[in-house]
């Protein structure tokens, strides 16, 4: 779909992410098309919820171009 489409789902990801974070969450791009997500206070438990949580919203969403994205953690 060409690099303006990938930027902007990009984008579109980082959004959510922060959209769906703590207040003392820190969300960011690790590079390329990773994310990363730093989850104070939380136990490792609790942090795999999480990022399973954050996986489903992503793979669950229907991006501006239309497609369906698949996450894995």
């Amino acid at each position: 779909l060409g690099h303006a489409v990938g930027d902007a789902t990009l984008q579109e990801v980082a959004q959510l992410l922060v959209r769906e974070a703590r207040t003392l969450d820190t969300a960011g791009r690790w590079g390329g098309e990773e994310f990363l997500l730093l989850l104070p206070e939380l136990s490792l438990e609790a942090a795999g919820e999480v990022a399973e949580r954050f996986r489903a919203l992503i793979e669950g969403h229907t991006f501006s171009h239309g497609q369906l994205l698949t996450a894995s953690l």
